[in-house]
């Protein structure tokens, strides 16, 4: 088994990319207005029949922005326009509740990451670069929307 993406629901989609694209240095893929067409047989990407059954909502639309890296890492962002996405309170935003709590991405010269995110305003948990022993050193920050995105340079691959 292999990962394949992450898609993060978000409200305002250009403040997004200024964190997935500008900052951390994704590249847009597809940018694109889904669904499509309505019927199966003439989507591209997505018909609107299989995104009322997805967004369980009646005509559903989105914006939806597909970014990668060249190593291989995929993100999808999408912005509902029906049905209306409403910001998740902070408080549901924490290790207290259930849910995926932090998306994970390698990357190289974590200190100089690290000092970025703090010139660019970005609030992190930590006023430090952290390390866990002899695997890897760390730090997460939020994006504007209050997700946790957590930079990771690896010490040691961990293998299975």
């Amino acid at each position: 088994m292999k990962y394949h993406h992450m898609c993060i629901v978000v409200s305002e989609m250009d403040r997004a990319l200024e964190v997935y694209r500008d900052f951390l240095g994704l590249q847009v893929v597809i940018d694109s207005t889904v669904p499509d067409a309505r019927s199966a047989g003439d989507a591209k990407i997505v018909s609107g029949e299989l995104m009322d059954k997805l967004f369980g909502a009646d005509d559903a639309t989105s914006r939806l922005v597909l970014l990668g890296s060249p190593e291989g890492l995929l993100l999808e962002l999408q912005q509902p326009s029906m049905p209306v996405v409403s910001l998740t309170p902070p408080e549901q935003l924490t290790y207290a509740s259930s849910g995926i709590r932090e998306m994970a991405i390698a990357v190289t010269g974590i200190d100089d990451w690290f000092a970025r995110a703090t010139a660019q305003g970005y609030r992190t948990t930590t006023d430090e670069v952290w390390e866990f022993p002899g695997v890897l050193r760390s730090f997460l920050f939020f994006d504007l929307e209050g997700n946790l995105v957590q930079l990771c340079e690896d010490l040691s691959p961990i293998t299975v």
